[in-house]
């Protein structure tokens, strides 16, 4: 996502195995996420959230001993947390609040993001940058997670084919169809 300048946290690869302090670059500071990189996350141990640097070798070891082979430290980034979902070559784009109600979260962690601000963003300018990243891997069905910042640009922290749309089934449901229809012909 780099190269086409998608707007994200810094990170760092990590290796497994090896002490987490040597491996981060300068100004990289804590709090942050370990992920594993190899696998979606299936398992809480996929995704931690580390504040210190006994946390984050503890999250590392717990990786490895899950089996990961390769895993990224993510800056953490405080704002205001979005969910979103689309179907490329469609309108259809829908974010919200996961942190609002009580609907589905894989593991609890939106809480390090608290309650939403509900800063101004344009949401127009992060179906964008979804589309671009859903180009960029190929995904025609495809959702994520972003954090919108206080000045109201964004970063993307999260992107999945294929997410279970829970908060927009029918609508997702009618674009999906939509795409089916128009790569058919």
């Amino acid at each position: 996502f780099d190269a086409v300048q998608i707007p994200q946290p810094a990170y760092v690869s990590l290796h497994v195995g090896q002490p987490v302090a040597p491996q981060l670059p300068e100004g990289f500071g804590f709090p942050f996420w370990i992920k594993r990189a190899d696998a979606c996350a299936q398992h809480a141990c996929d995704v931690q959230f580390v504040t210190d640097m006994p946390q984050a070798g503890a999250a590392l070891q717990s990786m490895a001993d899950a089996g990961a082979v390769s895993v990224l430290a993510v800056q953490h980034v405080p704002g205001d947390l979005v969910k979103f979902y689309s179907v490329e070559g469609t309108g259809f784009f829908y974010c919200h609040y996961p942190t609002e109600s009580a609907g589905f979260s894989k593991f609890g962690l939106e809480r390090h993001n608290g309650a939403p601000q509900h800063y101004s963003y344009s949401q127009q300018a992060l179906k964008e940058a979804a589309d671009l990243a859903a180009s960029q891997t190929g995904f025609t069905v495809y959702g994520g997670d972003a954090v919108i910042l206080p000045d109201g640009t964004f970063r993307i922290i999260d992107f999945s084919d294929w997410p279970s749309f829970s908060a927009c089934r029918r609508e997702a449901a009618k674009a999906i169809v939509e795409r089916v229809l128009q790569l058919a012909e």
